[in-house]
């Protein structure tokens, strides 16, 4: 499928189809699953859509909280598994040549994933001081939603969006697809594709003060990525170590 499409189209504007086409089924996936879901829930009790448009207004959760969570778990989930999916069956061989060149390069590659992991952890400590210097607290809005999402009744979901699916397709989507935007279509050098992505990806999680959060995690994966000369597998290494850590936080957070 994918030397199919290469043969009708330049890398370039392959790319260019793919990451306009990624980034709107990125939201519209999960927005549909969410309809279905609540469309579902409506047939069995109407009225349901009503209460959920007006807890999704106000804020004001009540008894619907982990049904409301519920849904954007799952939706979430299915929306990302079915872009997975599409990535997985359109980029096939790419994917397949990385995996070849990270089994022969596997020292190299995973030292930059551990050193690239060790450098967001020690960018995150310095922002934290940065923000209590400046009596900055709280976290971003993304951040309390995820962290919403981990405490329902379906967080197992939301683990494996977390964990797994996030990882894959937002590395995906902003490195492999973004990269090759920058990098073949445009012919612009890697450090413009660094910064250009750094800053996509960080203004999606969050555009409050925190952003810097974001955008410090973005610049160690878009950098590890273009050291790795385009290894997809390292800069989701680094990804899926960062998630762990914030999840393990939290559910130990929770507990304690």
């Amino acid at each position: 499928m994918e030397n199919q499409i290469y043969k009708k189209l330049s890398n370039g504007n392959f790319y260019v189809i793919a990451f306009l086409t990624g980034i709107v089924l990125f939201y519209l996936l999960s927005v549909l699953a969410m309809f279905a879901g609540i469309m579902g829930m409506e047939y069995r009790s109407p009225g349901f859509f009503q209460s959920f448009w007006d807890t999704y207004l106000t804020g004001n959760m009540g008894l619907n909280a982990d049904l409301y969570y519920g849904i954007l778990n799952v939706s979430q989930m299915v929306g990302e598994l079915i872009l997975a999916g599409l990535f997985v069956f359109i980029l096939k061989n790419e994917l397949k040549k990385d995996a070849l060149r990270f089994k022969t390069e596997w020292k190299s590659l995973l030292g930059t994933i551990v050193v690239g992991f060790i450098i967001l952890l020690g960018l995150s400590f310095a922002l934290s001081l940065i923000y209590t210097l400046f009596g900055i607290e709280g976290t971003s809005e993304n951040q309390e939603l995820i962290e919403s999402l981990l405490d329902g009744d379906y967080r197992f979901f939301m683990y494996f969006t977390t964990l797994l699916l996030a990882p894959f397709v937002e590395e995906i989507l902003f490195r492999k697809l973004l990269f090759g935007v920058i990098e073949d279509k445009f012919r612009w050098k890697p450090i413009f594709a660094i910064l250009i992505s750094g800053v996509i990806f960080a203004s999606i999680h969050g555009v409050d003060i925190f952003i810097f959060q974001y955008l410090g995690m973005a610049l160690v994966l878009c950098a590890s990525y273009s050291f790795s000369k385009n290894n997809i597998y390292v800069p989701m290494g680094i990804h899926f170590l960062n998630n762990l850590l914030s999840v393990l936080f939290y559910v130990l957070y929770s507990v304690a």
